[in-house]
């Protein structure tokens, strides 16, 4: 896993500063060391050099192969372009640089304690919806602790968007927090496949059974691609078939994490939420 460097404080052309930490230089260096010494600067100031291209790179790409290209090179760069990437993902106007941006800290850099802060303070309230979903889905497959509070605002909050509030559960889920199944049982019954997938892997996380586990696949034979479910003609027959094995693995269920789990399921019977 990449480990922080301290690094630079650079201004990239469109106007926002990429800020990091200095590297602190030794003087009265011997003569034998001084060469080194000039080594190291030199490859910290073409370091730099290659993180601005990288960068300027990705903010004027025109599409997605472009971005994808001046991402893979940010990636190669490693802990050089950790500090350009966090404040991109922070600060930067355009949506489509701070998304790679997230991407790269989520993929990339999940150790590193600064961009998990990013992930949870800036990443849950980022005006861009597709971002804070991201952070909300991945914040509890990387086991960030801190961001418990936050990601527990996203699902209360009845004006987010749904998808990321059950996202936020799936991750509280992964956190250990066991109330909120309450929220996730509702996903786990809905005609959307996101729903029913992000709500799925957080009862897993907590019993370790999904719907799956009893004579169902909660795909339902749904096509998505990016997270965007395939939308067919209305099926009478085979869409109430689909619910009723949905419903039936539901029962399964939870009759079995009654008996199995009866400290999960006393946060479902007889709650609303």
């Amino acid at each position: 896993m990449a480990r922080i460097s301290s690094l630079v404080a650079l201004m990239f052309s469109s106007g926002f500063a990429v800020a990091g930490d200095a590297t602190s230089k030794t003087f009265g260096a011997s003569e034998a060391t001084q060469p080194e010494v000039a080594e190291s600067g030199q490859d910290a100031e073409s370091d730099v050099k290659d993180v601005k291209e990288a960068f300027s790179a990705l903010e004027s790409a025109s599409d997605w192969r472009q971005r994808r290209d001046a991402a893979k090179r940010l990636v190669e760069l490693g802990d050089s372009a950790l500090s350009a990437i966090r404040r991109g993902a922070k600060d930067h106007t355009a949506k489509e640089v701070r998304e790679h941006c997230f991407t790269l800290l989520i993929e990339h850099f999940p150790a590193d304690e600064q961009a998990r802060e990013v992930m949870f303070e800036q990443g849950l309230s980022d005006n861009l919806p597709r971002i804070r979903y991201i952070c909300a889905f991945s914040l509890g497959d990387l086991k960030v602790h801190e961001a418990h509070r936050r990601l527990r605002h996203v699902m209360d909050d009845p004006a987010e968007d749904e998808l990321t509030r059950y996202a936020a559960a799936k991750s509280l889920a992964q956190l250990g927090e066991q109330d909120v199944i309450a929220f996730l049982y509702d996903g786990l019954g809905s005609d959307h496949y996101m729903y029913r997938y992000v709500s799925n892997l957080g009862i897993e996380a907590l019993s370790g059974k999904d719907l799956n586990d009893f004579d169902y696949d909660y795909s339902e034979g749904v096509f998505v691609s990016g997270g965007v479910e395939a939308k067919g003609p209305r099926r009478p027959i085979e869409d109430n078939e689909a619910r009723v094995s949905r419903y039936r693995a539901m029962v399964s269920y939870f009759r079995w994490l009654r008996d199995a789990h009866p400290e999960l399921f006393k946060h479902v019977a007889g709650k609303s939420w």
